[in-house]
């Protein structure tokens, strides 16, 4: 995420910078024809060399951050999806699923899912969810992608699958 974050103030600020460059330059030249300034070829090709840099850098970037804006939105609003509910105090083992989190913010199979990995120490193969999971393996694939997004679980590759991790500062 913080890369993204990184990647994002890159990219914006070479947009911003770019986008000043080319003004300037534009600026001088139109200053100095106006003025009745003679141009040599050497500083037109100069004067076309650095707009277009500048153009390209500013392309570049906008196609850059039309390409990392949604991912980065995305994983904003998912941190938001879990919701603590702050009604009666109860010792943490009283504490049930559904009163630590909405279950109106989340799918029944994500909490079929949240469910199974709390049974199992927090954590399970990918291959053992579907197998034990009432769905299809494309549906629990997505589902946990969905759930990773929210900053529910944490995948990590184990081999031809993936082991999943719930995330345990969410769940007691």
């Amino acid at each position: 995420m913080n890369e993204k974050i990184r990647r994002t103030a890159f990219l914006l600020v070479s947009l911003f910078l770019s986008v000043i460059i080319s003004a300037v330059v534009i600026s001088i030249f139109t200053a100095v024809v106006y003025l009745g300034g003679i141009i040599s070829n050497i500083q037109m090709i100069l004067f076309l060399l650095i707009l277009g840099v500048n153009v390209a850098i500013s392309i570049s970037s906008i196609f850059g951050l039309k390409r990392i804006l949604p991912e980065l939105i995305s994983n904003i609003q998912g941190k938001k999806a879990l919701v603590i509910n702050y009604g009666e105090r109860k010792a943490p083992e009283e504490v049930q699923m559904g009163e630590k989190i909405h279950d109106d913010l989340f799918s029944e199979t994500e909490l079929d899912i949240i469910s199974l990995l709390k049974s199992n120490e927090n954590r399970m193969l990918q291959s053992a969810i579907v197998s034990q999971i009432n769905s299809s393996k494309a549906s629990v694939s997505r589902t946990l992608t969905a759930l990773e997004n929210k900053g529910i679980i944490v995948k990590l590759r184990k081999g031809v699958t993936n082991e999943i991790i719930l995330d345990e500062t969410r769940f007691k």
